[in-house]
């Protein structure tokens, strides 16, 4: 791992994997995640546990260049904001590698249960009128720019033999998932879907007054029934 990175995630959805593995297996996994994540190059010869952890290693690798990524965004941020606020101040240097390092060595805070749970902003000023986070990382802009974007086959295939368009189905996405924290991609070709069968079976609408046409055939009927009767 990098410097100053004493943390790293691991999805609540790897538990559909782990719970097919012996416990013994299990184990031996946990402490391979534990010694690559330590920089001790676990040298895993178990064929099984071989298998689980690559993918899990190839999410890190990916989870780690996002972070790299951050802290450099950080930093000159931080060299920015303390460059305006003391121009004249002898300390300024020593002052912003000091807030750099600290914002080199920043974590998100992440609600205990990650599906459809919200992540508390660090910046909490800004104001977005559409965003959306897959795991920890935020996207500035509405989630129908990301499906067209990153996940166009799947949209294409989807398409065939549908009743609704793409379009339309994407503009109610990006209506009802504003803030909305996605586990990975997979979670969100999922919504995708479900956001469709919603579409094409919308919740019935109960209390409402009959309409004078139904009124007027009710009488009808009962008049009806009335000259049978006699």
């Amino acid at each position: 791992m990098a410097e100053n990175k004493k943390s790293f995630m691991l999805y609540t959805d790897l538990i559909h994997t782990v719970k097919k593995m012996k416990k013994a297996h299990a184990g031996e996994l946990f402490m391979t995640i534990l010694e690559y994540v330590n920089d001790l190059n676990p040298d895993v010869e178990n064929p099984i546990v071989d298998l689980v952890f690559e993918p899990i290693k190839q999410q890190l690798k990916r989870d780690l260049k996002k972070w790299e990524a951050k802290s450099v965004k950080n930093s000159e941020s931080a060299k920015k904001r303390w460059g305006e606020k003391m121009p004249n101040d002898a300390n300024a240097s020593e002052r912003t590698n000091l807030n750099a390092k600290h914002a080199d060595s920043e974590i998100d805070i992440v609600t205990d249960k990650v599906t459809d749970s919200k992540i508390i902003n660090k910046n909490a000023s800004e104001n977005f009128s559409n965003f959306f986070y897959i795991g920890t990382e935020m996207y500035k802009s509405p989630i129908s720019s990301y499906i067209k974007n990153e996940l166009q086959l799947f949209i294409d295939k989807w398409q065939v033999g549908k009743t609704l368009t793409v379009a339309e189905v994407l503009k109610q996405i990006d209506s009802e998932c504003i803030g909305k924290q996605f586990n990975n991609e997979e979670h969100i070709r999922n919504t995708f879907n479900l956001t469709y069968k919603n579409m094409l079976n919308p919740k019935k609408e109960y209390g409402k007054s009959p309409s004078p046409q139904t009124m007027k055939g009710t009488f009808k009927i009962n008049e009806i029934g009335n000259k049978l009767k006699e």
